[in-house]
């Protein structure tokens, strides 16, 4: 097999094995100079006709790896997993039961972030639907977009649009999908610290 050949095989391999965002650990690089630390983390960009596999390292080296030469594996399902933990919003705290308008109450989770001295919650998506069926009953207006992962609000009288999009939360240690619904525009408060309805259990009312 001529040197050609034996490349333009290793790179075709590479492109099958490091499509562009996989993460991979450097064990060592063989490199006199200017070598990246072993331990290093990054993320490969591409893999050029030569087989090299080019990196964005975490540090912000950029320098490339040769398989030929250099050692490393890609991160395990485990640490790729701790990796996206690490890089999530982190929310501490229970969830409490919350209200725009001492009628309908929810339960979501605050935030140190407020809004003219309002809260600005976010919720599980079965709050969120019961968020935008009660205000479907009474001013209408809100829809979900399951293709955005959003809740869009419409204000009619404003002629104005509003969208609620979905994100990942670390919430004590647990990954949630939590929406933002009204955050920095409605006026949220805890149910029941206005002494709210509550049920036969003593429990906030959900989705009245």
């Amino acid at each position: 097999m001529n040197e050609y050949e034996r490349l333009r095989r290793l790179a075709e391999h590479h492109r099958q094995a490091y499509p562009p965002g996989t993460r991979v650990v450097l064990q060592e690089m063989n490199d006199p100079y200017a070598p990246v630390p072993p331990g290093t983390r990054g993320t490969v960009t591409l893999i050029d006709d030569a087989g090299q596999i080019h990196m964005r390292w975490d540090n912000g080296r950029t320098l490339p790896l040769n398989s030929d030469e250099d050692s490393f594996r890609k991160l395990t399902t485990e640490e790729l997993a701790e990796e996206q933990m690490a890089k999530l919003p982190r929310i501490n705290g229970e969830m409490v039961a919350l209200t725009p308008d001492d009628e309908g109450v929810f339960m979501g989770y605050v935030t140190d972030r407020k809004w003219n001295g309002w809260e600005c919650p976010l919720f599980p998506k079965s709050s969120a639907d019961k968020i935008m069926e009660y205000i479907n009953n009474s001013v209408g207006g809100i829809s979900y977009d399951a293709k955005d992962d959003s809740y869009t609000m419409k204000y009619l009288e404003d002629d104005v649009v509003e969208c609620f999009e979905g994100e990942d939360y670390l919430v004590n240690g647990n990954i949630e999908h939590l929406y933002p619904i009204g955050s920095h525009s409605w006026l949220w408060y805890h149910a029941l610290e206005q002494n709210d309805a509550l049920n036969e259990d003593n429990a906030p009312v959900m989705g009245m």
